[in-house]
């Protein structure tokens, strides 16, 4: 099974794009104190992500409206998807809480800055050692020196440390919660029977087929050692007998992506062996081809051109 680009990425905004999904994770991994402030009628997401494109494989973003009282606020998501520790999560929390003040002050010439709540979550095979607070991560000093040294905390939802029982929200959310929590685990085999079992109430609905396809194609994009005949025979002994046709029909959806994707990089490879670099234009549009004997015939052409001028020519020709 080929690992489709961005896994986690995909999945996590899945999971948490949705409102209800959103506003059920809020109400139990925020503290009360904090939910008391927060007006969750007015939860709005903003489709915007802050991490640089070199971190996307390891790091997701959400980015919620919210008002607290009569003001409007941030409470801003990144999830970690390496599995082992990353010191420096709180200078990268830093330095996007500056990106969406600065998208704030673009927007709102002269306002204060509105209030931005960062949480963490976090799923790596060992417990989170770091601490929360920026100041963590700075060579300690005379304390003279502290007004000279920026701080704030940011809250953490360490998932490697909730037992079963803490994982709480909307039936869907805890299934996707869950699923995040053992990706990692070399004995997931062993969770995915509770994980499938969770969705037997609502396997018949829309919701319910949505959500397992999302966790399949999750599951099977972050692990290379899912075999698909075996999650089947999971899927109809704690599911449903009659839903192991999606296992097969996801992971075959699945591996032709990831041939198409293979067929993309090659002719990228070919071009950039011949040109050293391939501009922004052509890798869009080879990007944007949907059928691979398109690619392979275009892969073929490549090694022969003169320019890649001509090679844009020829892929225009091929697209008409």
């Amino acid at each position: 099974m080929e690992l489709i680009f961005k896994p986690y990425d995909k999945y996590f905004k899945e999971l948490l794009e949705k409102t209800d999904h959103a506003r059920s994770f809020f109400e139990n991994y925020l503290s009360s104190s904090i939910l008391q402030l927060l007006d969750l009628n007015t939860l709005r997401i903003e489709k915007e992500s802050f991490i640089e494109e070199d971190l996307k494989e390891y790091f997701s973003d959400l980015l919620y409206s919210v008002k607290f009282g009569d003001k409007t606020g941030y409470v801003y998501l990144l999830l970690e998807h390496k599995s082992d520790l990353y010191k420096y999560v709180s200078l990268q929390m830093l330095h996007y809480k500056t990106k969406i003040w600065r998208r704030h002050v673009n927007n709102n010439k002269g306002s204060d800055l509105p209030i931005v709540i960062s949480l963490l979550i976090y799923h790596g095979r060992q417990p989170w050692s770091y601490g929360n607070k920026f100041s963590d991560i700075v060579e300690k000093g005379k304390d003279d020196l502290k007004p000279y040294i920026p701080d704030f905390e940011y809250i953490l939802c360490d998932l490697s440390t909730y037992q079963d029982h803490e994982i709480k929200g909307i039936l869907t959310l805890k299934v996707g919660l869950f699923a995040i929590k053992y990706i990692f685990d070399p004995n997931l085999w062993e969770h995915l029977p509770k994980i499938f079992a969770l969705l037997k109430e609502v396997i018949d609905s829309d919701t319910g087929i949505k959500s397992l396809e999302a966790l399949l194609r999750y599951i099977f994009s972050a692990r290379e050692d899912i075999l698909p005949e075996k999650l089947k025979e999971l899927v109809e002994n704690n599911l449903s007998k009659h839903k192991g046709g999606i296992v097969m029909t996801v992971a075959e959806r699945l591996m032709q992506q990831g041939a198409l994707q293979d067929a993309k990089e090659s002719v990228i490879e070919v071009l950039e062996a011949k040109f050293n670099s391939v501009n922004r234009s052509i890798a869009e549009k080879i990007e944007q081809i949907g059928n691979i004997a398109i690619l392979k015939s275009l892969r073929k052409k490549a090694v022969n051109i003169e320019s890649l001028a001509q090679f844009e020519m020829l892929m225009n020709q091929a697209l008409q």
